[in-house]
């Protein structure tokens, strides 16, 4: 079942959404994190990250194989790949990391599945729209993939679970997404006129 609304433009993102259980969907309330233990925050925090980074892989996968149009060229070669190839890279780390300092649930393909399918399930289907369409879309996703890393950082940091290694795979995945805003944006406006 599809969302009515995108996580985007009704302001909220994946946090408020979904903190994904190995066993369950449960939802993580801020007052609840005060008694949370921090491995089982940290793993919480990363099986949902990369359930988002598995989402945005595959929407913007299946952007660069749906884009059309006079741009089809640079957003299917360049735009579309460039983005999906390297939250790809992101999708590894992130789970790695998780593995590490959570333990192996934070792998778990069959719920890792699960939750990016109720993710990308909040975002428009890129067969669904016009090519500034899919790149609109697209922004919109990864600023809430933004937002979620900050709110996770915030949080972790907070319960005192933010190690350094972590800060510096958020902060290096954040620059790299702040890359792709601009590149968005830019692809937005070729199509608007602006």
């Amino acid at each position: 079942m599809r969302a009515t609304n995108s996580l985007h433009s009704t302001g909220r993102f994946c946090l408020d959404l979904i903190l994904m259980g190995m066993e369950e969907i449960i939802v993580i309330k801020p007052a609840e994190q005060d008694g949370m233990e921090v491995e089982a925050l940290q793993g919480k925090y990363l099986f949902t990250y990369a359930a988002y980074l598995r989402a945005t892989y595959v929407w913007f996968h299946a952007a660069h194989h749906l884009t059309r149009g006079l741009s089809f060229s640079g957003d299917h070669a360049i735009l579309y790949d460039k983005v999906y190839t390297e939250v790809l890279d992101m999708i590894d780390a992130a789970i790695e990391r998780g593995v590490g300092l959570s333990g192996p649930h934070v792998a778990c393909p069959l719920q890792l599945m699960v939750a990016a399918t109720q993710i990308v399930n909040c975002y428009p289907s890129p067969s669904e729209l016009s090519s500034t369409g899919i790149a609109a879309a697209g922004h919109a996703m990864i600023c809430d993939l933004i937002r979620f890393i900050t709110e996770m950082n915030q949080c972790l940091e907070d319960a005192g679970g933010l190690t350094l290694g972590l800060s510096d795979l958020l902060a290096a995945d954040a620059n790299t997404l702040e890359g792709f805003i601009y590149l968005l944006k830019q692809r937005m406006l070729t199509e608007m006129g602006t």
